[in-house]
């Protein structure tokens, strides 16, 4: 919070970059409430924030903040945010942008800084946590424990209901091993690296379904479906470091040049 703060009386403007799980909405809505003698604009990640919308409150709004998701911007929304940048100074106006690891996109297009949320947590955010534990009679979270780590030990050793825990152990076929280790190092993969590892369609349906929400489906933004054509021409062009090619694939899983 603090180095938000910093950054946003500096320059205005920040993106908060996590994973899923990292606790970005946790921190959005800390920040609403941080800053609550400000007129608060909240986009939530599941719409599509409506561009003149956008555009009326960024430029007659002053004194106020305005919480983003990547998810809820299209690319006319973006530019727009792009073009009203410095009358968003010049009201005095914040603006914090929460974007997934790995929407680097999103940074070439910004000139601001990024505040990295990481999902564990260390040293006196430990600390901090611990005496809300105690007033609450819960588990002391631990060194390394991510915010899914820590929610599975509040479920098993004091029996807690976690709504999105499956109720018994998933059985993963070897497919869906491979796409999660993906994921860990990628957190997106776009439709055409699903079919290189050889799934059909079907698969990633049924796929989506069963590790509901750890996995979930989104649109990609124009920006990302040309980025995403260029990744797969240029893995056309490489060896493959791992996995084959099939006559109807048009990746790899893994390339080196």
């Amino acid at each position: 919070m603090r180095d938000i703060q910093r950054e946003l009386n500096a320059s205005s403007f920040v993106l908060l970059k996590g994973r899923r799980f990292s606790g970005k909405t946790y921190i959005m809505c800390s920040l609403a409430e941080y800053y609550k003698k400000r007129d608060v604009f909240y986009f939530p990640s599941e719409s599509f924030a409506d561009e003149e919308v956008v555009e009326l409150v960024l430029s007659s709004q002053k004194n106020s903040l305005f919480l983003f998701y990547s998810n809820s911007i299209s690319p006319d929304v973006y530019a727009l945010i792009i073009k009203l940048s410095i009358a968003l100074k010049e009201n005095n106006n914040y603006l914090v942008i929460a974007i997934n690891s790995n929407d680097n996109y999103l940074l070439t297009k910004l000139n601001c800084n990024v505040v990295e949320l990481k999902n564990q947590f260390y040293g006196d955010e430990l600390s901090m946590s611990e005496k809300a534990q105690d007033s609450f009679g819960l588990a002391r979270r631990k060194y390394g424990q991510t915010n899914i780590d820590y929610l599975y030990v509040l479920r098993k050793d004091q029996n807690l209901s976690i709504p999105f825990a499956p109720a018994k152990m998933l059985k993963l076929l070897s497919k869906e091993r491979s796409v999660l280790i993906a994921l860990c190092a990628l957190d997106k993969l776009y439709y055409s690296d699903l079919l290189a590892l050889d799934l059909n369609r079907q698969e990633i349906e049924n796929m989506c379904k069963k590790l509901s929400p750890f996995v979930e489906m989104i649109p990609t933004s124009e920006d990302e479906v040309t980025r995403a054509c260029l990744k797969n021409a240029f893995c056309q062009m490489c060896v493959p470091l791992c996995g084959r090619f099939g006559p109807n694939e048009r990746g790899a899983v893994g390339c080196v040049k």
